[in-house]
């Protein structure tokens, strides 16, 4: 399935000059980098995107950035941003990946078990039930 790709949405927003630093949220994730998700959840307008990309923006660590809206809601529009935003960021990802976003069919619950493997979502060995 091809579609047409947003690239704007793997760009992190760059921080304004006069930003107010978060520094009790940034340390929190800070604690935080070594696991394999953090998430953070707040009511919109309290400074969730600045307080990332304050964080990041202090990392020296590869940085995978992707912007999600409600048309995102699809799993293999949320597989191919991901893996673009993969790729831009320099983090290598495996061949099978790249064979899944090019066929016509939606992913398969095996081909997403795939994509978890190759991408150390989930242990090589796993098996789909």
């Amino acid at each position: 399935m091809n579609m047409e790709m947003n690239a704007t949405k793997l760009y992190m927003p760059p921080l304004r000059p006069r930003t107010v630093r978060r520094l009790r949220i940034t340390s929190r994730l800070e604690t935080g980098k070594h696991r394999k998700l953090t998430l953070l959840s707040a009511a919109a307008g309290f400074g969730k995107t600045t307080a990332v990309c304050e964080w990041l923006s202090g990392l020296s660590m590869p940085v995978a950035w992707l912007s999600l809206d409600e048309g995102d809601n699809d799993t293999f529009r949320f597989i191919a941003y991901l893996t673009a935003a993969l790729k831009q960021a320099g983090i290598p990802i495996g061949d099978g990946l790249s064979g899944l976003l090019q066929s016509p069919d939606q992913p398969t619950a095996e081909s997403m078990l795939t994509f978890k493997r190759e991408t150390g979502l989930v242990d090589r060995n796993q098996r789909s039930v």
